[in-house]
């Protein structure tokens, strides 16, 4: 497999599940393996899945400024690897640590888990209070430790005028930073990566899901749900007043493609994803995030929050993220 000829540290996994994923080819309907890679560190582990490049059945946009970035059929043009949790506090703080002291700045240091008082969480829970700049230089970071720790040499996906990012305070770097072309280093999701994750179904529950293809027994839940949560539920992790308290990444409903964090407990969490609300006319930087909500009634898949520059909502502690990494060319 010519995606795995970077590094020898990979431990790959592969399994051929009794309901395969399916993705649609010259109009036919072909079963893909279930691939899973193990990406080691120093002292953090974590597990990569593969996904293949897939179009699916968007629905409609409903929401105004989603209206960019919805359609009817969303597509998603190349496969790629997406880390089988939310970042862990332990796994953040490994790189952070390491790039701290190598060349990189961040504008938040992240957070333990959901409560400011440490009380009832561990290092296994997600990082929280993260803001968009400062997710996206620490996956440039997670690059360059990877490769020091395994001897590859994977390239650094965010860069601006030919130079990698690697301050998140540089507002003019971040506010213009390109994901560099067949850059194979760790980046995170599109959107629509992320909704292939998240929705993709082998179960309909109560005939809600749109079938595609037609008769293939794969199912799309709806983008108007939060990852499989209904509309309106609470869920384990909701309270009256909407209050959200995070487990340990694992801790959680796994989906039908071995996924954490995008149902139950967890899946109420926010995560970043890179693309750029170009249609935005305010001074400020919108990014966009998808999963959950904070509040009682579950808000949709889509949303454009503010990348702030100063401590506000950018990076509060119901937001974390997953890291993704385009796959070789086979």
């Amino acid at each position: 497999m010519q995606y795995f000829t970077k590094s020898k540290f990979y431990t790959v996994i592969i399994l051929v599940s009794a309901l395969p994923f399916l993705h649609v080819s010259c109009g036919n309907v072909q079963p893909v393996p279930e691939i899973k890679e193990q990406i080691r560190l120093k002292e953090n582990n974590f597990t990569m899945i593969y996904l293949p490049a897939i179009e699916f059945p968007g629905g409609p946009a409903g929401v105004t400024a989603l209206q960019e970035h919805r359609k009817e059929m969303m597509s998603v043009d190349q496969a790629f690897w997406f880390a089988q949790t939310n970042t862990t506090y332990s796994l953040w703080s490994e790189v952070y640590g390491w790039a701290s002291v190598n060349g990189y700045t961040f504008n938040r240091q992240g957070r333990m888990g959901s409560e400011k008082s440490g009380e009832g969480m561990n290092d296994q829970h997600p990082v929280t209070v993260v803001d968009w700049p400062s997710v996206m230089v620490w996956c440039n970071a997670l690059t360059e430790y990877y490769n020091q720790c395994n001897g590859t040499d994977f390239r650094p996906v965010y860069e601006y005028n030919g130079v990698v990012v690697r301050d998140a305070a540089d507002r003019t770097a971040v506010d213009s930073v390109i994901m560099v072309k067949d850059a194979d280093g760790f980046r995170l999701p599109m959107g629509a990566e992320w909704e292939l994750a998240a929705r993709y179904s082998t179960t309909n529950p109560d005939n809600k899901y749109q079938e595609h293809p037609p008769r293939s027994g794969i199912y799309w839940i709806p983008f108007i749900y939060v990852s499989g949560e209904i509309e309106g539920s609470i869920g384990e992790m909701g309270s009256e007043k909407g209050r959200i308290v995070t487990v340990e990444v694992t801790d959680t409903r796994q989906n039908s493609l071995g996924f954490y964090g995008f149902a139950g407990k967890e899946g109420k969490l926010w995560q970043w994803c890179f693309e750029l609300l170009t249609s935005c006319e305010s001074r400020d930087t919108y990014r966009l995030k998808r999963g959950g909500s904070r509040g009682p009634r579950c808000s949709r898949h889509d949303n454009w929050p503010k990348t702030k520059w100063t401590d506000t909502c950018a990076g509060y502690n119901q937001i974390t993220f997953r890291v993704a990494r385009t796959a070789a060319a086979e």
